[in-house]
């Protein structure tokens, strides 16, 4: 079967890199991100719009920081259109930081990490068809399908109200 395409990791690890160094900077004694590709496509079917696509592609960027012996996260979605999306990305390390300093709590037994080596890596779900190669025609075909199969079974849908939506995170 077809497998999405692998995101190029350059610029996200840079980015997750840019994260890391700015929680150590803001005090964190151990930091890491994760950085989410998000991509969703969202087809719309219609006797007004017989064919509409939106795409929407962001980063969801998440940061665990150690710092004064508890732990903060902290998140957001970052545009990829963003100039200052490296910006965002150190706020979010920041945030986090700052989340674990506040939970920190007097004469509370702090956190301690084991050493271990930095780990880099990604997984894939399996998938037999990948929903962003299917042609618009054959998503247009399906949708129709089942708004006719609807209308047999006595189903009042309204073909404005006819979607089908794919959001792919890498």
């Amino acid at each position: 079967g077809r497998t999405a395409t692998p995101l190029d990791l350059g610029p996200a690890q840079m980015l997750a890199r840019r994260a890391v160094e700015a929680a150590h900077a803001a005090g964190a004694t151990y930091a890491d991100a994760r950085l989410t590709r998000i991509v969703q496509h969202h087809y719309s079917f219609s006797s007004v719009i017989p064919r509409m696509a939106i795409e929407i592609e962001l980063i969801g960027c998440g940061v665990r920081a150690l710092a004064g012996g508890s732990w903060g996260f902290a998140s957001a979605p970052i545009w990829l259109s963003d100039p200052q999306r490296a910006d965002h990305v150190v706020q979010v390390a920041r945030d986090a930081v700052s989340q674990a300093r506040l939970a920190t709590v007097p004469h509370q037994r702090p956190v301690t990490l084991s050493p271990a080596p930095a780990v880099t890596g990604t997984w894939q779900t399996p998938c037999r068809i990948d929903p962003f190669r299917v042609s618009i025609e054959e998503k247009y075909d399906a949708i129709r399908f089942w708004e006719m199969y609807a209308n047999r079974q006595d189903l009042q849908i309204q073909p404005a109200s006819s979607y089908i939506d794919f959001i792919r995170q890498e």
